[in-house]
């Protein structure tokens, strides 16, 4: 027998004692050491008399090969080449040595190299499948598609034994990797002759087929498996989806109908409602559907996906079809989009509500729900909210300019500063333009203008780099009354970019209002309320109104301000006096 192969059989041992402790392998090499030193003699040299110098060279060659493996098995690849290089040395003929050679630079990624010697392997002894597909391998792992084909080819020209389970592989490399499809086909069809109906051979047919748009022959690739294999779901499943494909919708409904009760995946329910839909049966597929949201054993990604495609989201019922399902966060997710979509904000916020008692890990949804909270002036729920997210996100600056800005709107100024400069302390080199306007608006509430105009100093730089500080700028101009023309260019513009945003066109009116532009503010104003709520936005619409002399609606609307406590430091004299003051 080749020595090659007694001593490739050691290396089995020494892999299945790898479990084994590294101080454990490194004893028993140290004994095989002792051995063969014994047998070489005791210097170690390979002049012993007692063995012909043939035998000699045998030795040390089996003794590098024995130290390589060692260093191979516990993946010590740089240490085990030389010595496997040491031992081809000896042994130049050894195809076995050349293989473990290229085994071990595929190991180092040395992939030139690794087909160099995978190549001479062959070239000794071209009768053994393990050196064709290490070469595979090989080339595969280089992208050499092309090469790793022609490689198997030449195995199987070879005709060698135990190779026919690697015609598979060839037909998934023709098929996946050179985009040879026919060729893939052609040893689909030889190995279904030769072996018969199998999920290896007859899915990838079916796959081509599909690919090639050519139904017909992938419902029968379908039809095979699902004869063949009755009793596996995902058959049967792969069966119904073909005649869907095929606009066989009939045929799939009363294919599914039977199996609904014993499929607890629901899939068979997901495909029969789309059996229904496209015959546009809505009786039955209403009815399955009720039936289904109304299970408590439902999965959520099930559930998620019945809501998504078979219910008319757009339908009064919407509302009602998530309230009356047994709850999941994904649901109320999807009816909070759908309400943005259709610009109801009151009932996009409410749903985030629902979607954060439900996930409260679920970050965006925290962010939607604390904006809409700000949006629609729901101030309370604001603190509260931004309480509740910063227990969770402590770290995030954009919850605690949200939490700023509820203390802000309920006059508690210190709290606004706290939670600002907090928010700030988490930005880069503490430094957020945001944050700082916000400041800025705390300091000309108090009527600090000094401190605003050092915030405003710093900031000018980078004026045009963000719009809430630009909105800002814009409404202290108008607050003080100057320079208004530039305020209202720059108020023009930031609405221009964002021509929904609430608090932009609040500023803008409130420009107008202070160049005695009525008429616009009030039209600006009355479209900044399609988008946010507010007190100060209540108190300027009745500023606007007393100005144009309609004086009971002013009252009216200075009132509204008062009830939502908010609105400027003269709203109770306003109502007091029944007068305007600025």
């Amino acid at each position: 027998m080749n020595r090659f192969w007694i001593v490739f059989a050691l290396l089995v041992v020494v892999q299945m004692s790898f479990a084994q402790s590294y101080q454990q392998l490194e004893k028993e090499r140290k004994e095989r050491q002792k051995k063969i030193k014994e047998i070489l003699g005791d210097d170690g040299s390979t002049e012993n008399p007692t063995f012909d110098k043939e035998r000699q060279v045998s030795l040390t060659a089996e003794t590098a090969l024995l130290e390589g493996f060692f260093d191979f098995s516990v993946e010590e690849y740089e240490s085990a080449l030389p010595k496997f290089k040491r031992a081809l040395k000896i042994n130049p003929k050894s195809s076995g040595i050349n293989y473990q050679i290229a085994l071990t630079l595929l190991e180092l990624k040395r992939y030139s190299e690794a087909t160099e010697y995978a190549n001479a392997a062959i070239n000794l002894e071209n009768h053994i499948p393990d050196y064709y597909l290490l070469l595979v391998k090989i080339y595969q792992e280089q992208g050499l598609f092309g090469e790793a084909a022609r490689t198997y080819e030449k195995m199987f020209d070879k005709k060698l034994p135990n190779t026919e389970i690697y015609w598979k592989d060839l037909a998934e490399l023709y098929h996946k990797k050179l985009q040879k499809s026919e060729k893939a086909l052609k040893i689909y069809e030889d190995l279904e002759r030769k072996y018969g109906i199998m999920e290896h051979i007859n899915a990838p047919k079916q796959e081509i087929f599909l690919e090639q748009r050519n139904l017909t022959e992938a419902l029968k690739e379908a039809e095979k498996l699902v004869k063949f294999y009755p009793e596996k779901p995902e058959w049967q499943a792969n069966y119904a989806k073909i005649l869907l494909l095929s606009g066989k919708d009939a045929q799939a409904e009363q294919f599914l109908l039977p199996k609904i009760g014993s499929d607890y995946t629901f899939q068979t329910h997901l495909q029969l409602l789309q059996a229904y839909q496209k015959q546009n049966k809505n009786t039955q597929k209403e009815q399955l559907v009720g039936d289904l949201l109304k299970n408590s054993q439902l999965p959520d990604e099930v559930r998620s996906e019945i809501l998504k495609n078979f219910v008319n989201k757009t339908a009064q019922n919407f509302e009602q079809v998530v309230k009356n399902t047994p709850q999941n966060a994904e649901s109320w997710l999807m009816l909070a989009k759908e309400a943005e979509k259709q610009k109801d904000f009151s009932k996009a916020r409410e749903a985030y509500v629902e979607v954060v008692k439900l996930d409260n890990n679920n970050f965006e949804a925290w962010k939607k729900l604390l904006l809409y909270d700000w949006q629609l002036y729901e101030i309370e729920q604001l603190l509260e909210h931004s309480k509740e997210a910063l227990e969770l996100y402590p770290t995030q600056p954009e919850i605690w300019w949200y939490n700023g800005k509820a203390y802000f709107e309920r006059k508690n100024y210190k709290k606004a500063l706290e939670s600002y400069e907090q928010g700030k302390s988490f930005t880069r080199k503490n430094k957020s333009a945001i944050l700082e306007t916000a400041i800025a608006e705390v300091y000309l509430a108090e009527n600090k203008s000094k401190e605003v105009e050092n915030i405003i100093a710093e900031l000018q730089p980078t004026l045009n780099e963000n719009n809430d500080f630009l909105n800002f700028y814009a409404y202290f101009l108008a607050h003080k009354k100057q320079k208004l023309d530039e305020a209202l260019k720059i108020a023009r513009k930031i609405v221009d970019l964002e021509n929904e945003n609430g608090e932009y066109l609040y500023t803008l009116a409130y420009v107008q209002y202070r160049q005695n532009k009525l008429s616009d503010a009030l039209k600006t104003l009355e479209n900044a309320l399609k988008y946010k709520q507010g007190a100060k936005l209540q108190e300027l619409l009745g500023d606007i109104y007393f100005k144009m002399g309609e004086k009971e609606r002013a009252i009216s609307h200075w009132q509204k301000a008062q009830d939502l406590k908010g609105g400027s430091t003269l709203l109770s004299k306003k109502l007091t006096d029944k007068q305007l003051y600025e």
